[in-house]
């Protein structure tokens, strides 16, 4: 049996028992209570941690700036074990050559290579963040050959909703405002004003630079998530999920999202984290999919409690259960909404001569991985003299969906 307590953050750290089967076998033998604690430089040798990767691209454009062609090769260090090594990698493309929706052409060629370092595993945006950063790079160089703002060379390229994404696994953008978020980015920083460059006169030069990215809503067709809700005697709810709040806040997130299909107050939903004994299935919390693939599960759930809580009143309104409404704290009919009946008046009924259950169990999996999208632009001063580089303001503009 596993049950979650309280934890910190994930990151990816958690998706790769590392060293956790240690003290479970510990305690299986010894039967007392064990942990293993790594010191500042075992968390260092004997962790998982990003994957290091090197990066060639080649870009075809127009003189007008409309990018015709991306040629990338992602070269993978997996460390000493194969950990993560397949999967990171394809996302230093499938999470990069998509932003640029005008290219006809694309390839995008890897090879993940064993040496002798520890073990690389995943880490916050599991090899998109390594093919982004150089396929931005490459861009900017880009709009630097042709003579170009940066934010004009992208606006004419970016991917829009509708199209078909070849280099994302051929899915269709169903959503995207990475266009205005280029634009809101563009204000934010007050590009204008400030780019290429300003001499401040005093050896220090100030410059802007920007980029776009891309991640995914959960592994589309695979992951599964699951929410069991049911409705307490006093008229409170007790959601039970098997996604594991790592920091991510997924255990307020879908009270949130089941309180809003119920229409009462979050202090009304107890939520109980993951307990393999207790819990109905999730995947897990990785791939940034809980929210969009378990807050499915809890919302489809939800409303199948609220049509039982709707079936119930009705019934002890003595009336059929398509002529009540139902408030979040009564269940009224809506000829004669004086006739009503109170959500602890339903749950306690519910216990006794009648068979409507006020428990639901719903699973959800999605044949979409819908990308959220963001644009980020930084300011940066940098001392001719002595090279000291600073960050003086940093805007970002996040499509990350509903």
């Amino acid at each position: 049996r596993v049950s979650k307590p309280r934890i910190g953050g994930g990151f990816g750290a958690k998706q790769t028992a590392v060293s956790e089967v240690y003290p479970a076998f510990v305690t299986w033998m010894t039967k007392k209570p064990s942990k293993l604690i790594f010191s500042r430089v075992e968390s260092q040798t004997a962790s998982s941690p990003r994957h290091e990767m090197e990066m060639h691209v080649r870009l075809g454009a127009t003189k007008d700036g409309i990018v015709k062609g991306i040629d990338l090769y992602t070269l993978s260090n997996t460390g000493a074990y194969g950990e993560h090594g397949p999967t990171t990698v394809g996302l230093s493309g499938h999470k990069s050559i998509p932003l640029y929706g005008k290219a006809e052409a694309f390839r995008f060629v890897s090879d993940v290579v064993y040496t002798n370092h520890m073990s690389a595993g995943a880490y916050r945006g599991y090899g998109a963040t390594q093919g982004l950063f150089a396929v931005e790079s490459a861009v900017n160089e880009l709009a630097h050959k042709l003579n170009m703002d940066p934010i004009a060379l992208r606006l004419k390229n970016t991917v829009q909703e509708g199209d078909v994404m070849p280099a994302y696994y051929g899915a269709v953008n169903t959503s995207c405002a990475l266009d205005r978020c280029v634009l809101k980015v563009r204000e934010m920083i007050d590009w204008e004003h400030k780019y290429p460059s300003r001499d401040m006169g005093n050896g220090k030069i100030r410059a802007v630079g920007m980029g776009m990215a891309m991640q995914g809503s959960g592994i589309s067709g695979m992951d599964v998530g699951s929410a069991t809700l049911k409705l307490n005697d006093d008229g409170f709810y007790t959601l039970m999920i098997g996604a594991a709040d790592m920091g991510t806040g997924c255990d307020t997130t879908l009270a949130q999202i089941a309180a809003e299909v119920l229409d009462c107050s979050l202090d009304n939903i107890t939520v109980f984290g993951a307990d393999t004994d207790s819990s109905p299935y999730d995947s897990g919390s990785y791939a940034s999919s809980t929210t969009y693939v378990t807050g499915k599960a809890t919302e489809k759930c939800a409303m199948k409690l609220r049509e039982q809580i709707c079936k119930l009143g009705a019934e002890l309104l003595g009336c059929p259960a398509d002529a009540v409404e139902f408030d979040g704290k009564v269940v009224f009919e809506s000829a004669d909404p004086t006739r009503q009946k109170t959500l602890s008046e339903i749950a306690y009924a519910s216990q006794f001569g009648h068979k409507i259950p006020l428990e639901f169990t719903e699973t959800h999996t999605s044949p979409l991985s819908p990308p959220p999208y963001m644009v980020g632009a930084a300011e940066v001063e940098v001392d001719t003299e002595t090279g000291e580089v600073k960050v003086l303001e940093f805007d970002a503009c996040v499509d990350c969906g509903t």
